[in-house]
């Protein structure tokens, strides 16, 4: 038998293999995929480059711990963050990114993003430059959203045939535990059969108050101040309403006092869950909003349009890339909380609405199974540099 050299990936990023993470989720997919497909994969991370003086020091230190194996690669598989050490090498390179840095950098400063005077004068030396020279130097990129192609082309003069934007998945689930089977032919009967608040007419109310969930880090660019303006108007408004945020990461109390004293009996935070309880927390939602002014491709809108939610989020970045809005959820104008109101409102008040933007969701994830997005990476990777496909 002929010797068959190893193929070997080496994959970078400062994360750590894990489902608990929207990143490290994504990377364990392609591990997967990729191991399908006969490659040996080293994925070098937090874990294995140790405590660091300073983050931007990852780089470096990850490729030492590459030439450490004593083995080449077959390529590299490498985030933005960490590409400028392993680009323009006689190994070709795969950078990738969930959101480019430099284009989430101008976007703040375009909104005012209140920056320390450290934070403008070092962020851009050791975190943005190296991300330009790997954009700008890679062999093929991966992108998660159209929006960082055009950047990408009127920033880093790059090709649109070097950029593939890749699709992150979700685990399928049916649209609520216990519900009838979704494989009948009558789906629409189905969806209204099996809407969580489903059972009521067009424009009836529920005696329950609607739950609004926000499933998302408490940061300023997932468009928290979004979030609370429209909040604030609802009430105004005489809109009941339970709202439910999760994966907050932060601390209680902090985020519970910027929301009005009468809001914070039907306010519900949860810091930090597991993924084990992510369908549990979906489950109680009837509308997920996600507000953000940047995203790269959100892991927690996919996972809220699989379970069947309905959806409401900004017409930018890799959320205008999945949902067609009217269809399978709801898109409104970065931080036009008037809007979300609005929107909001009406969907509370509509179940035939919610029932039929969560089953278009639901519909719209059935070929975004983790096993067929992350194979279309590996599918791509492989045609960009060559290589002999083996299945």
């Amino acid at each position: 038998m002929a010797f068959q050299p190893t193929k070997l990936v080496v994959h970078v990023a400062d994360i750590a293999l894990s489902a608990e993470t929207g990143m490290g989720r994504i990377a364990c997919h392609w591990q997967q995929a990729l191991q399908q497909r006969g490659y040996d994969v080293v994925h070098i991370g937090r874990d294995q480059v140790g405590t660091l003086p300073h983050r931007g020091l990852f780089g470096a230190v990850a490729y030492r711990a590459y030439k450490r194996l004593g083995q080449r690669a077959t390529f590299f598989l490498v985030h933005e963050a960490a590409a400028s050490w392993f680009v323009n090498r006689s190994i070709p390179s795969v950078v990738f990114s969930h959101g480019l840095d430099r284009r989430s950098w101008e976007l703040g400063l375009a909104r005012g993003d209140r920056l320390s005077l450290k934070s403008r004068l070092l962020f851009p030396l050791w975190r943005l430059r190296p991300c330009d020279r790997g954009i700008k130097r890679a062999t093929t990129l991966l992108f998660s959203n159209t929006e960082d192609v055009a950047f990408a082309q009127s920033y880093y003069g790059r090709s649109p045939q070097d950029i593939f934007v890749f699709r992150n998945g979700a685990d399928l689930i049916p649209l609520h535990s216990g519900l009838p089977d979704l494989s009948v032919p009558d789906l629409e009967t189905a969806g209204k059969e099996t809407a969580k608040v489903g059972t009521l007419e067009h424009g009836e109310r529920s005696a329950a108050p609607i739950t609004v969930g926000f499933i998302a880090s408490w940061l300023e660019r997932k468009g928290i101040e979004t979030l609370l303006r429209a909040a604030e108007r609802l009430h105004q408004r005489g809109v009941r309403l339970r709202w439910l945020l999760a994966g907050t990461g932060s601390n209680v109390e902090t985020i519970g006092d910027r929301w009005l004293p009468e809001l914070r009996e039907s306010l519900e935070i949860i810091p930090y869950f597991p993924a084990s309880e992510e369908f549990k927390i979906l489950s109680q939602c009837d509308i997920v909003v996600l507000p953000s002014f940047f995203e790269g491709q959100p892991l927690s809108l996919l996972q809220a349009m699989a379970a069947g939610c309905c959806c409401i989020a900004t017409d930018c970045c890799g959320q205008r890339d999945v949902i067609q809005h009217g269809e399978n959820g709801l898109l409104f104008p970065t931080g036009e909380s008037e809007q979300l109101a609005d929107l909001v409102q009406t969907c509370a008040q509509d179940a035939a609405l919610r029932s039929r933007l969560g089953l278009g969701g639901w519909r719209s994830l059935q070929q975004r199974g983790w096993p067929v997005v992350s194979a279309e990476v590996v599918d791509r990777i492989e045609t960009a540099l060559g290589l002999e496909k083996t299945r």
